[in-house]
């Protein structure tokens, strides 16, 4: 993300903590763990910058543990961070209509990413959702409805890893 003098905001640990009213032991634990999950922070002389987008990947992370354990939430986040990747790197490429006949492999490749960006935006609507859905219609339902689009998306991170992996 840019400030308005167009430079990239980073964030410090102790900043982060402050903003989001958690201590930097448990950014910095959170942090190891979901980049033992999968997820990738930004280096810089071996230290990480937290970025705009690790923000929201953490404060999603906190409004998860209280439903979900710390690993799960983070295996989670970090599936949901390289799909949303996935994403945006596809995001990219033109899509057209054609007929069954024209298809070539690349469209196929990108027809199935598609479903997997449905799934993306389902579980982070889902996500967004969590606090006002345990509200109005209790956890059980809330739970239900988050682990159905979990299940959804881990079934076409799966296909896609499984259909394009040489």
């Amino acid at each position: 993300m840019l400030d308005q003098g167009g430079e990239i905001v980073e964030y410090t640990f102790k900043d982060l903590s402050m903003e989001l009213d958690v201590s930097v032991p448990n950014l910095r634990r959170w942090c190891t763990v979901l980049e033992e999950m999968g997820y990738i922070f930004e280096r810089s002389e071996d230290k990480r910058r937290l970025s705009e987008r690790d923000r929201d990947i953490i404060e999603k992370l906190i409004r998860m543990k209280q439903s979900f354990k710390i690993d799960e939430a983070c295996r989670i986040l970090a599936l949901y961070a390289q799909a949303e990747q996935s994403q945006l790197l596809n995001s990219e490429q033109p899509r057209e209509t054609v007929s069954k006949s024209d298809v070539k492999p690349e469209t196929a490749v990108i027809a199935d990413h598609s479903k997997m960006i449905t799934a993306v935006g389902d579980f982070e609507h889902d996500l967004n959702a969590l606090e006002d859905n345990w509200y109005w219609h209790g956890s059980v339902a809330t739970l239900q409805q988050l682990s159905g689009s979990w299940e959804n998306l881990k079934k076409e991170i799966g296909c896609c890893v499984r259909k394009h992996t040489p």
